[in-house]
This record gives structure tokens, sequence and C-alpha cells, in this order.
């Protein structure tokens, strides 16, 4: 009986306790503790799969939108939902892209979904990947891609900014 009352005691300790990011709507929290939480799960994210994209040379951006009503990916059943979109911007004196990285996180849940990074390699169907099992090597840098790209670029635009 006492057994029984402890385990009660605990099992009723653990869901009333205050939950981690995850699973937690980022809406409902104050935004500064929403921001920072977006960057950690951002900067995880970019150091798993593609650590040598990550910058701190200036503060990431962070935009709100939402899967748009048409087919995606990630199928009907994601239309209309709210994800965050944390860009981490690229070293302009280094690099040609538009951005290092951009880390897709969904604004119910905190979980990380998508990852792109400025070479235009990424991955996507992070939570999928992760349940299966599959490991995802990190993507490498690819600073000289971005200098092809940047030249195919201003072989193909005939009227170059004068």
């Amino acid at each position: 009986m006492m057994k029984t009352i402890f385990q009660l005691s605990v099992l009723l300790l653990a869901l009333t306790m205050p939950r981690g990011l995850h699973g937690q709507h980022l809406d409902s929290l104050p935004v500064a503790e929403r921001d920072s939480l977006l960057l950690k799960v951002a900067k995880e994210t970019v150091m798993k799969y593609g650590p040598d994209y990550y910058r701190d040379h200036q503060p990431p951006t962070i935009t709100k939108t939402s899967v748009p009503a048409i087919e995606s990916s990630y199928g009907k059943e994601h239309a209309g939902r709210l994800f965050y979109v944390v860009i981490y911007p690229a070293d302009e004196t280094q690099e040609i892209c538009e951005f290092a990285a951009s880390v897709f996180i969904w604004a119910d849940t905190g979980k990380a979904f998508n990852v792109l990074f400025g070479c235009g390699f990424g991955y996507g169907h992070l939570e999928e990947n992760e349940r299966e099992g599959r490991i995802l090597d990190p993507v490498p840098y690819q600073k000289d891609l971005s200098r092809h790209y940047r030249d195919s670029v201003r072989r193909a635009n005939p009227w170059p900014k004068q």
C-alpha cells in the first residue's frame, strides 16, 4: 500500500512539474524566454548537422510563419501550422550566400524540423529521422561551392549591374 502511494505521488509530481521546451507551445512564453529557447534549439541543431555553418558575428534573426495551405512536403496535416525560422547571417567578408544556416522550429512543440545551410544543402523531417534512428552526417562546409555558384550566376546574367 505504501509503495503504491509512493509511486502515485512520484507520478503526480512528474506530471505537474514544469515541462522543458519540448511539448510546450512557444507562443505561451514571454518573448525574451521564447527567443532564448529558439536560439538554444537553433544552435544545437546547427552544431549537430553543420557545425561549420554556425556564425556568431551577428545576432540571428527570428521570424514566425506557417505552413502554406497548399500541399507541401510536410503534408496537408501541417497546413496552417505555425513555426519559427532562426536565420544565422552569412559572413559577407567570406561568403556570398544569403545566410549561413536557417533552422525551422515548430511553434507548438519547440522541435527543429528542418535545417538549411548557405551551401544549398540541409536536412528535412528531422523529427522523423530521429524517431527512426537515422544517423545524418554533418554537412561539410562548402566555401568553394559558394564561389562556383557566384561565378556561374555572373556568367548566366547577361546584364551585370553597372
